[in-house]
């Protein structure tokens, strides 16, 4: 799940079987940066902000 708080974007797990990894780790919750990569499943998600 991507959440919204405080000015903020956070990559969220909530709590899946295959989990969400960034860099090779499994996160819990993370801020979101810009061209940050994240792993769901076989899928990678990349974050760009213009």
């Amino acid at each position: 799940m991507i959440e919204f708080l405080n000015g903020q974007y956070y990559m969220v797990d909530m709590g899946s079987t295959n989990g969400v990894e960034y860099n090779g780790q499994r996160i819990a919750r993370k801020v979101v940066n810009d061209n940050d990569t994240f792993r769901i499943c076989d899928h990678d998600l990349r974050f760009s902000f213009h």
